[in-house]
């Protein structure tokens, strides 16, 4: 009985050294950026009233340093228990997919938020959703790009290492940057920041990097857009290239006609 102990004992050791005192490494604190997500060639087609040049919640993710943790608690997630807070999630959290975000928060909590039920801070799913809308207000990325002479713009890119440094000189560590591809654009959008926190909510530099960014120049997008080095008319982008061409055959159906 006494060897038994002993071994069980150390297999707790090792699992607590191994995932941390509350069953995680870190915290991954996730922020979209609307325009860059929803003009991603990778992402459905979004409700367009929905987008904004804010930063918007994704999640906050217990991690591992293998980044295996997910779906850790059969716990449901039940929307009464937000119902204090539900105005800021619709604004900090929304949907860009569907009119209900509760879909969204029942995904992030079940995946995500049944993982951080051993920390204080993540424990119940009010405290979790709670927590994460702290962490939105204290991390306000766009007036940190701001700030540091970076605004959202279709026609001109960034390099990627000032956005990378605006960020962290303002939060204090090194965050993630997430970009996609997006039609008429040569270069990658920024579709998505991630910080990273220990348990006690204290930033860290990530650990991990998976950011498809590149390593040159990045769009930082507006709300709305044209096309990297097109023009808008009527709605429609037209490249610089067309328009000699399209004001040929206008010129031509003018004399046709009078």
């Amino acid at each position: 009985m006494r060897s038994f102990m002993k071994t069980a004992s150390y297999v707790l050791a090792l699992l607590s050294s191994a995932i941390g005192v509350y069953g995680f490494d870190f915290l991954v604190f996730a922020q979209q950026h609307p325009p860059g997500y929803c003009r991603s060639t990778f992402k459905q087609k979004c409700i367009a009233d929905r987008i904004n040049e804010s930063f918007t919640v994704h999640g906050l993710w217990p991690s591992a340093k293998d980044d295996s943790i997910q779906n850790c608690d059969s716990r449901k997630f039940d929307v009464k228990d937000v119902q204090p807070i539900r105005s800021r999630l619709e604004k900090a959290w929304p949907s860009f997919r569907t009119n209900d975000p509760t879909v969204f928060w029942a995904h992030e909590w079940k995946k995500h938020g049944t993982c951080g039920l051993g920390s204080p801070n993540l424990a119940g799913i009010f405290n979790y959703f709670n927590t994460t809308l702290t962490l939105h207000d204290r991390f306000d990325l766009r007036e940190s790009l701001r700030k540091n002479g970076i605004t959202a713009s279709s026609k001109t890119p960034y390099e990627i290492n000032k956005i990378r440094k605006a960020l962290a000189r303002d939060v204090q560590g090194n965050v993630q940057l997430i970009c996609d591809k997006a039609e008429g654009y040569s270069n990658p959008i920024l579709t998505e920041v991630r910080l990273c926190l220990t348990e006690n909510l204290e930033v860290l530099d990530c650990p991990f990097k998976k950011e498809r960014c590149g390593k040159d120049l990045i769009f930082f997008l507006p709300q709305k857009q044209t096309a990297s080095g097109g023009n808008k008319v009527g709605g429609l982008t037209v490249s610089n290239l067309m328009l000699p061409a399209a004001l040929v055959v206008c010129t031509i159906i003018f004399h046709v006609n009078f």
